[in-house]
């Protein structure tokens, strides 16, 4: 059976979305795939609940993009040309609604203090994830 092909964002509702970050990594808009697998690799070797997925997505054009999931956390995790720079980004979202406001802490506050917790603790995870594998291909050397 085919796969639909989705685009980083799909499915995911703007009032769902905490935050979006990323980081360039300059001359290298061919080197998608060996990001996205060094941080694969990186979930991979954390030994993380078994509830925790992360698993590839194939993008229109051809690209593949990381759908990351921990309960009602989700985050899709691309690496995409840009110029001939990589785009290397995430967006994190909860499944539920959340407050609609800028401010993450705002937009939070009707969550209880495990929520806020498992929240911040999927976050960080994120961040080190892309963080140590973006140094990781910077250097020649793996996670």
């Amino acid at each position: 059976m085919f796969r639909q092909r989705i685009n980083p964002g799909d499915g995911i509702h703007k009032k769902e979305i905490y935050e979006v970050w990323g980081d360039i990594i300059e001359m290298a808009a061919s080197q998608g795939h060996v990001v996205l697998g060094l941080i694969e690799a990186f979930f991979r070797q954390a030994n993380l609940p078994d509830d925790f997925t992360c698993r590839r997505h194939n993008v229109e054009d051809g690209r593949s993009f990381l759908v990351v999931e921990w309960g009602n956390r989700i985050a899709h995790i691309d690496a995409r040309p840009f110029g001939a720079h990589l785009d290397v980004y995430a967006i994190l979202a909860l499944r539920r609604g959340l407050i609609d406001s800028p401010d993450p802490n705002t937009r939070i506050s009707e969550l209880d203090g495990v929520e806020r917790r498992d929240l911040q603790v999927f976050q960080t995870l994120l961040h080190h994830a892309v963080e140590q594998s973006l140094t990781a291909f910077e250097e020649g050397s793996a996670v």
